[in-house]
C-alpha cells in the first residue's frame, strides 16, 4: 500500500483539476504522459514478474481515475443540455401563447440555474446559449429558426 500513496496522491490531484466544469480539457495534458507511462509499465511487467503486482494497481488507479472523470463530464454535459432544453421548451411555449418570443427568459418563467443558460433577441431573432462543460471559453447556442444546436468555439 505504501508504493500507491504516491500514485493515489497524483490521480487525486489529476482528478479534481480535470473533474471540475470546465476543466476537462486539461485532459489533453495529462493523456499524453499517461500513455508513454502506461508502455513503460507494460514493458516493466512483462521483464520482472515481480513487480506485476504493484504496476496492475497503479494502472487500475489510473484507469478508474480517467474514468471517473469522464463519466463526470458525461453528466455535466447531459444536465446543462437538460436544462438548455428547459428553457428552450418554456420559450417556444411562450412565444406560442403570446405570439412573440419573450425578451427575457424570465418572462417565460426561467430562472437561471447551475449552468447559467443565456438568451436573447437580436437582429437575426432569438438565441439560446449555455457553456460548454469539458472546456472554457466555449458554448452551445441554439439557433431558433433552423432548431438546431451549434458549438462555438472561442
Amino acid at each position: 500500500m505504501r508504493s500507491l500513496i504516491s500514485t493515489i496522491a497524483i490521480a487525486a490531484i489529476v482528478a479534481f483539476l480535470t473533474g471540475a466544469v470546465h476543466g476537462g480539457f486539461m485532459l489533453v495534458l495529462v493523456i499524453p504522459f499517461l500513455i508513454v507511462w502506461l508502455l513503460r509499465s507494460a514493458w516493466t511487467m512483462y521483464r520482472h514478474r515481480e513487480r506485476r503486482r504493484l504496476l496492475a494497481g497503479k494502472i487500475a488507479i489510473w484507469i478508474a481515475t480517467i474514468l471517473v472523470v469522464a463519466l463526470l463530464h458525461r453528466y455535466y454535459a447531459t444536465e446543462a443540455r437538460a436544462e438548455a432544453d428547459a428553457a428552450i421548451r418554456a420559450v417556444v411555449a411562450y412565444k406560442n401563447q403570446h405570439g412573440e418570443y419573450p425578451k427575457h427568459l424570465s418572462e417565460a418563467g426561467v430562472n437561471n440555474g447551475r449552468w447559467h443558460v443565456g438568451y436573447g433577441v437580436d437582429e437575426h431573432g432569438p438565441w439560446l446559449l449555455y457553456p460548454a462543460t469539458f472546456v472554457v471559453f466555449e458554448v452551445w447556442r441554439y439557433n431558433f429558426l433552423s432548431e438546431r444546436w451549434e458549438y462555438l468555439r472561442d
